[in-house]
């Protein structure tokens, strides 16, 4: 039988600012599936007496449509599509640089009925490769999670998709967090807001476990040392590439008036908020060795079933305050893979969202909205930086939901079951800071966003 995994956790938020919050709200549980057992012993047969376990189900008014993953070719003649300028329909988005990809309407040749179409363009590879996973992922989540493919070009390296309503989980936390509030729907409250938010983030922790159920060895998934999530992580830390690309030769106002040269500034210790750690050469080069997907330590590793990029700029959710539709995009990186590798994207990026993206945020015109409140100096040969990250109650419970739903579970299984492997676990996050998002040029010079980054991922690990 499979393991059920209940994990139950009391969470009480309140609202600093509004009087009607005076009521807590409360996140009952989660359920997780991982792996193939007989039994049901281990550290997750527990359920915490202040918070019964509650089952995530499905929106009883949620058509279960099959999803469509062999389509025909563009090529074939059984399409056209409307005039519209390509350009004028790109879309831009501040979560995802790997593809282009625009909106069109599409119909079979010599029907009636136009359909909104969603066409993402990127490498033949990665195209191949989306094709390929999509029905792979299909057979493991929940029906209607996923888009419908509606033709390919394989000589323009696209796919053609149905136009999800709605926008990305990550715009919608934007909004708020630069408006109190969405543009779609209004919230009466923050704590309403962050019910919603958590009803969220508890289907997505259930469709990951979902997922991370189909475990297996590395040797046993064809392909899985040559996973396109490989090209996220090793592949941009090997020898610094991607953080040579972004800073070198120097690395903007660290020392004020007097750059840092690149190699010498990866040589310094850090000391954050009084606590030391080592050089980023140091901890680059460890995280290096553990990454390598032909190296002595991953391969050797527990691998799962996963979408390899599922952070909250690639879940779509509809326009609705009540049960909104929840639909998981982008399958290029998707496969079987270490699923610390998996999660490492989605803990960093939405866990320490307003971190991350505090960039952005800081330019809202929200009175209350401050600069990132960071500091730093190079003193005694060492990068000193006091942080004081501006998390508010909805950026802690879901920063709290990664850590306790999907993060502590594999923690622990892997300590239960794969004792040796622990070591590298938190490895896995030490790329996310340098490798996953470029600031736009005209913020590099404000190094208080590169620090906000790479001290996150020191928390983490």
């Amino acid at each position: 039988m499979r393991r059920l995994i209940c994990l139950g956790a009391g969470v009480s938020q309140k609202s600093d600012s509004e009087v009607d919050d005076k009521t807590s709200i409360q996140i009952s549980g989660a359920l997780l599936v991982l792996g193939e057992h007989n039994d049901i012993q281990g550290p997750y047969n527990r359920i915490l007496s202040n918070a019964p376990p509650t089952f995530i189900q499905l929106n009883n008014n949620t058509p279960l449509i099959p999803v469509v993953t062999n389509p025909p070719d563009l090529g074939s003649g059984e399409f056209e599509f409307t005039s519209e300028k390509k350009e004028e329909l790109m879309i831009s988005s501040l979560f995802s640089s790997n593809s282009q990809s625009y909106f069109t309407h599409i119909r079979r040749k010599g029907g009636t009925e136009w359909m909104n179409a969603f066409v993402k363009v990127s490498s033949a590879a990665s195209i191949k490769w989306e094709r390929k996973m999509l029905p792979v992922i299909s057979t493991r989540i929940s029906p209607g999670m996923l888009q419908n493919l509606l033709a390919y070009n394989a000589d323009l390296n696209s796919l053609v998709m149905t136009r999800l309503p709605g926008k990305t989980l990550n715009d919608f936390r934007l909004e708020y967090a630069m408006t109190r509030n969405c543009e779609d729907f209004s919230f009466k409250s923050s704590r309403e807001a962050l019910g919603w938010f958590v009803d969220i983030e508890l289907r997505r922790a259930y469709e990951c476990g979902l997922l991370y159920s189909v475990g297996k060895d590395l040797a046993d998934a064809p392909g899985g040392l040559d996973s396109p999530i490989h090209k996220f992580y090793y592949d941009r830390l090997h020898n610094d590439v991607r953080f040579t690309k972004h800073y070198y030769p120097t690395t903007p106002g660290f020392s004020r008036d007097n750059r840092v040269q690149f190699d010498d500034f990866i040589a310094l210790p850090w000391r954050i908020d009084g606590v030391e750690y080592p050089p980023l050469q140091e901890s680059f080069r460890k995280a290096e060795e553990i990454l390598d997907p032909h190296g002595q330590i991953l391969p050797k590793l527990w691998a799962c079933l996963g979408l390899g990029d599922g952070h909250g700029g690639n879940v779509m959710i509809s326009p609705k305050k009540q049960d909104p539709a929840i639909h998981f995009i982008d399958y290029e990186a998707a496969g079987h893979h270490s699923p610390f590798l998996d999660l490492a994207k989605p803990l960093y990026l939405d866990g320490f969202f307003p971190v991350m993206y505090h960039d952005i945020t800081s330019k809202s015109s929200d009175p209350t909205s401050e600069r990132a409140p960071v500091s730093w100096r190079i003193d005694e040969g060492k990068v000193c930086v006091d942080l004081d990250a501006p998390l508010g109650d909805l950026d802690k419970v879901i920063c709290f939901m990664k850590l306790e739903y999907t993060l502590k579970p594999l923690l622990e299984y892997t300590a239960w079951n794969l004792e040796e492997q622990m070591e590298s676990a938190g490895e896995r996050f030490v790329s996310c800071s340098v490798m996953l998002r470029a600031l736009d040029e005209g913020l590099l010079p404000a190094p208080r966003f590169v620090l906000l980054e790479l001290c996150c991922w020191y928390f983490v690990v």
